[in-house]
């Protein structure tokens, strides 16, 4: 990748414009993005606009559709993935990979690196001895591992679980819904502000997928206990 970068800096200082081949799963976008001089590092443009595919000095092409083909091989192809392989299989497939020649995803490995999850908000949590919860626990999809280390965890201390999985409590809205103006992500986040410490499970074990689970724990200031691979890269939020 900084190859690329160095290449593109000593050529020009103009906008260079990518091209945006397609949105996820077929559905064509209008997308219009620049970056002038100051606000990136290399001034740049993505575009959705396909009549100038001739100028492009890149295409991204989403992980939902790796098998469109861009129209020219001259030029950089690089696969923009935001799921983790059980939902953008192509990741693990090494010919269809091959078309590429850069990677951005939630990986921070990435050449483009794009965390799922966004920065923590720096609030002051609630102190400690003003929580009255233990442990919360908010997960739908109900793995055996994960379901298993629930229901012993229980027999040993207090886990309120407000999801499908081993569920015995009914305070919080479903995934999607909203309640008083706020949707379930905001309210989640200000029960979890209760609880000394949340059980976070991501949307799938897979190496290195942090997804926004675990900015939740940290929004509301409650110490996160998370499951996931022996190759999880956390890093700063970002």
């Amino acid at each position: 990748m900084k190859g690329y970068v160095n290449k593109w800096k000593t050529k020009t200082n103009r906008a260079l414009p990518y091209y945006f081949l397609v949105d996820g799963f077929g559905n064509q976008q209008n997308i219009q993005l620049t970056w002038k001089n100051g606000e990136c590092p290399v001034p740049c443009e993505i575009t959705s606009d396909r009549s100038r595919a001739s100028d492009a000095k890149g295409f991204i092409v989403h992980a939902g559709d790796s098998h469109m083909t861009p129209p020219t091989e001259s030029v950089p192809w690089i696969l923009f993935a935001h799921e983790n392989p059980v939902y953008a299989p192509v990741l693990t497939d090494a010919m269809s990979m091959s078309k590429f020649g850069l990677l951005t995803s939630y990986r921070l490995d990435s050449d483009f690196p794009k965390p799922v999850y966004s920065m923590p908000i720096l609030t002051s949590p609630l102190p400690v001895k003003e929580k009255d919860g233990l442990i919360m626990a908010v997960t739908s999809n109900c793995e055996p591992v994960r379901t298993e280390y629930m229901r012993q965890l229980m027999k040993f201390v207090q886990v309120d679980s407000y999801g499908a999985c081993l569920k015995n409590k009914n305070d919080l809205v479903a995934r999607y819904r909203s309640a008083n103006g706020k949707d379930f992500k905001q309210l989640k986040t200000e029960l979890a502000k209760r609880y000394k410490f949340t059980l976070v499970f991501f949307n799938q074990d897979c190496d290195y997928f942090v997804d926004d689970r675990l900015s939740h724990a940290l929004d509301a200031g409650s110490v996160p206990v998370v499951m996931g691979t022996d190759k999880q890269i956390f890093g700063n939020p970002s």
